[in-house]
């Protein structure tokens, strides 16, 4: 691949968003994922909250928006093995259950805060569905084992699943 400075001036913010949700074959909120200026990085103040799981919905959105200069290469790179054993995505602890219920808020109040056009929130909320997914599925663990469950605020998160593009066939 030969690198295209004009490919990536002046793009950030919705517009990029945009792009990434509505004309990638599939785009996962992975920092990994994304190579960035340190500078940047620094001027913004962007770093990771200390011992938080599922960090990545909480920065990359914000880095993709505020970014000015960025582009988007629709191609693997790396490949990520979902459900292995020890990963993040098999926990089922309390920890993990309120770290994904912060990740699903956080998204929703980000859109919210920053996406103007309705079609990219729904879309931002729609692209975080396996983490909302795992969320009930860890609520009703959560439940038997601790007696507690924030039902409530599942509901209110329930427009994640609602704009998700994946559907659930039984």
């Amino acid at each position: 691949y030969k690198f295209n400075e004009e490919y990536i001036s002046g793009r950030g913010g919705e517009a990029l968003l945009k792009e990434i949700l509505f004309h990638c074959r599939h785009y996962d909120w992975y920092a990994w994922l994304n190579i960035l200026n340190r500078r940047f990085l620094l001027d913004n103040g962007f770093w990771f909250e200390d011992s938080r799981l599922y960090e990545d919905i909480f920065w990359t959105p914000k880095v993709l928006f505020y970014s000015r200069k960025t582009g988007y290469f629709d191609y693997p790179f790396y490949v990520y093995t979902f459900m292995r054993t020890g990963a993040i995505t098999t926990r089922t602890d309390l920890k993990s259950y309120h770290d994904k219920l912060a990740a699903c808020q956080y998204m929703k109040d980000f859109s919210e805060k920053n996406i103007i056009s309705a079609r990219v929130r729904q879309k931002l909320l729609g692209s975080i569905h396996q983490v909302y997914s795992a969320l009930i599925i860890d609520a009703v663990y959560i439940k038997k084992t601790y007696g507690r469950t924030e039902w409530d605020a599942l509901g209110r998160l329930m427009c994640i699943w609602k704009y998700s593009d994946k559907k659930i066939h039984h």
